[in-house]
């Protein structure tokens, strides 16, 4: 057996022999500088204690102690190494300084570990140190000191939130640098590995180090999970004995779930659904709104509350939590706070918080109080919203004594002489002896004719369309409620004409021929309260009201604006007007149509000389309505209406006819 290893050893060795001769010859012949040589080999053999067993695939370290460098290099099958110390593929060092050449291996029983070590120098050419490699017991395990995050038994969130597990490790040696891997495996409640990672971690003896995994995203699903965290070091590392630890935790995922819970509440006598009380009293609310999912926060809150028609909001009475806070914003009765407003950025799990207000009943009626809120969902940014519908409700609530005819402003309407053809809308409204009047009321309407055609176009309801009819005589509309009821009687004759004068202001003309003036006008219309004519002539109003010295002649053609304070009906004898011959100013004009077929915008543009504006007025919301060319709102004028045209030139108006 030893000749057969003598027989290897001369093999390898009697060919680098001659190639170091070789290069010699040819470094004295070229006298080749050897100090600074490419090639400075040092080579031998590592044994196990004085054996000839070779140490196979040992791991030499070769530190140059003059430089304080060291390098590595590792034994080959049969125990045999070479280093090259000279600047081909070397770190450079030159001939005659000191060198320790320390060897480390493992013997075939992976639990002993060995070592050896020889003192020599830089050769100028070759030199060979043999190592006999003595063994000895050190331990160089290593291990999971614990793991940090997440701590065990926790409650985690699903994906998209991730967690970087950590763990702590340890060289518990104390002799050696040591190079190892640190494993991660999570297991579901199947035993099936649904994540892991790994990370090499090398450790000066005695110390420990934080180690950070790559993150896990849980699945969205409520499970049980088992976190393994290993060292695992075995043969053939030759600088360590082999060691096994692991630390394992568990934890617990639950499913995401968005859930948010909003109430509405009113005081009465504490935080109830509902309360009974009784016109132009204040009460409170409070809006309550929690978040009561799982894994799930939320953000951009906005609160909808939404008053009844009965309440409206007390400006500077909003709480947040307790503390003064700022109005909401308000339109048509919906009250708006956001998240600036409420200064909420994000509403973590499980929290919640409250706004209270007060609002004042306003008119009579049960009034439901609802509340809307929307929000963002995070992690997810889906949109959640939640409810509270029916909320508080408000029972302002009183016997009904009474039944009067009415128009939209609450102004009784009174036995009248009316045209035929005449239209308008009716209410039914109930008072009480003690409050006076509750509010419109679903009542059964009748009509009862004597002659008359008139009509209702409903039978039940808190109002109905009247129309007089085609034909001479009376009407008599009646509206019942329990027992209560009121009745109109309307005289409708064809030789009248008849319109509506609404509380407010109004821009109409006499289209009949008369010889009202602006006192006898105003003193027959009911609630008039001023009359203004148009001098177009100085382009300024002529006001009249009761003492003013403008008694005005009304008349035909113009346009008067007229103020009243409550809705009325105005009749007076229809003799149609044939013509009339109106001087148009530049600037602005008021004029009125008196001929029984409508006109529109459009067409009094075309067919006034000059004219480039025309306005009406909307009596519904108090403001006029413009018409000029490449403006869309082409309105109709009907008889009776005025109206006002700016323009660019004189001319006589008669009817719609251009005459300059």
């Amino acid at each position: 057996m030893n000749k057969i290893k003598k027989r290897i050893i001369l093999g390898i060795c009697i060919p680098i022999a001659i190639f170091l001769l070789a290069y010699a010859e040819y470094a004295t012949e070229e006298n080749v500088e050897i100090d600074k040589g490419p090639f400075h080999f040092v080579t031998g053999f590592v044994f196990y204690n004085n054996s000839l067993n070779p140490s196979k695939f040992a791991l030499i370290n070769i530190t140059n102690t003059d430089r304080g460098e060291t390098e590595f290099t590792t034994t080959d099958e049969y125990g045999f190494y070479s280093f090259n110390c000279g600047s081909f593929s070397g770190p450079g060092w030159a001939p005659g300084e000191n060198i320790t050449i320390t060897a480390y291996g493992n013997s075939s029983q992976c639990w002993t570990n060995w070592t050896g070590f020889t003192i020599g120098t830089v050769p100028d050419i070759t030199s060979s140190y043999n190592i006999t490699m003595e063994t000895w017991l050190n331990f160089y395990d290593v291990g999971i000191e614990g793991i940090n995050y997440p701590s065990n038994n926790s409650t985690l969130c699903p994906s998209p939130i991730n967690y970087t597990i950590n763990a702590t490790v340890v060289n518990f040696g104390n002799s050696y640098n040591h190079t190892f891997p640190v494993e991660i495996y999570i297991y579901n409640e199947s035993d099936e590995i649904v994540y892991s990672d790994l990370k090499m971690v090398t450790l000066p003896p005695g110390e420990t180090s934080f180690i950070e995994f790559d993150s896990w995203e849980p699945s969205d699903k409520t499970e049980n999970y088992t976190i393994l965290v290993t060292t695992n070091m075995s043969c053939p590392n030759h600088d360590y004995i082999p060691s096994t630890d692991s630390k394992q935790i568990s934890v617990h995922v639950t499913k995401r779930v968005m859930n948010m819970e909003v109430n509405k509440k009113v005081w009465n006598n504490g935080w109830n659904d509902s309360i009974n009380t009784i016109i132009n009293t204040t009460v409170s609310f409070n809006i309550s709104i929690k978040n009561n999912g799982t894994c799930c926060d939320l953000a951009n809150i906005t609160v909808f509350d939404f008053l009844p028609f009965n309440m409206g909001y007390v400006y500077n009475s909003t709480f947040i939590n307790g503390f003064h806070a700022v109005d909401p914003i308000i339109s048509d009765n919906i009250l708006e706070w956001n998240s600036t407003m409420l200064g909420i950025d994000v509403l973590d799990e499980g929290n919640s918080f409250y706004i209270e207000f007060n609002a004042t009943v306003v008119e009579w009626g049960k009034g439901v109080n609802n509340v809307t809120v929307n929000a963002k969902s995070i992690p997810l940014w889906e949109n959640l919203t939640a409810s509270d519908s029916p909320g508080a409700t408000v029972n302002a609530e009183a016997n009904i004594d009474a039944v009067e005819i009415l128009f939209k402003d609450k102004t009784e309407i009174e036995n009248s002489n009316i045209s035929t053809n005449f239209s308008f809308i009716a209410y039914a409204g109930g008072y009480n002896d003690t409050y006076g009047f509750i509010g419109f009321i679903n009542a059964n309407w009748s009509i009862i004719n004597y002659a008359s055609n008139a009509s209702i176009n409903a039978t039940h309801g808190k109002s109905i369309e009247f129309n007089s009819g085609w034909n001479d005589g009376t009407a008599i509309l009646t509206a019942e409620y329990n027992g209560h009821n009121d009745t109109v009687t309307f005289n409708i004759n064809s030789s009248l004409f008849s319109f509506i004068l609404y509380k407010g202001w109004n821009l109409v003309t006499l289209p009949c021929e008369n010889d009202y003036n602006a006192y006898s006008l105003y003193s027959n219309i009911d609630a008039c309260s001023i009359i203004l004519s148009w001098n177009s002539s100085v382009q300024d109003f002529i006001i009249y009201v009761p003492g003013s010295p403008y008694n005005f002649a009304i008349e035909n053609g113009h346009g008067y604006f007229v103020g009243t304070n409550n809705n009325s009906i105005f009749s007076l004898a229809d003799i149609p007007i044939q013509t009339v011959n109106i001087t148009l100013y530049i600037g602005w004009n008021i004029l009125g149509w008196f001929n029984s077929t409508p006109t529109t915008a459009s067409s009094l543009l075309e067919n006034i000389t000059g004219c480039n504006i025309v306005l009406g007025w909307n009596t519904s919301v108090q403001d006029f309505e413009l018409y000029a060319p490449g403006v869309p709102n082409d309105f109709v004028i009907a008889r009776g209406d005025g109206f006002l045209i700016a323009v660019g030139e004189e001319s006589i108006w008669h009817r719609e006819i251009k005459v300059k």
